[in-house]
């Protein structure tokens, strides 16, 4: 469980583009995927739905530090 959790999110946290929607769609497809507690987004996110502030706010408490970029604007 813990290397499907990593694997959502490295697929939430990389660029956009087809293999990106082609792993989100495996992740979203695998039962086991569901029990993990950042489903939510990776749900969301597979269906082009919008994430709210307190979702992706739950979402970052997972991130490890070297996960965690801030640009210079502050976001």
């Amino acid at each position: 469980m813990e290397a499907l959790k990593k694997a959502l999110i490295c697929i939430v946290l990389a660029s956009a583009g087809q293999q990106r929607s082609r792993m989100l769609g495996t992740l979203f497809k695998d039962e086991r995927c569901q029990k993990l507690p950042c489903y939510h987004i990776l749900e969301k996110m597979h269906l082009d739905r919008i994430i709210r502030h307190n979702e992706l706010t739950e979402f970052q408490n997972m991130l490890q530090p070297h996960q965690q970029a801030t640009t210079s604007d502050g976001w």
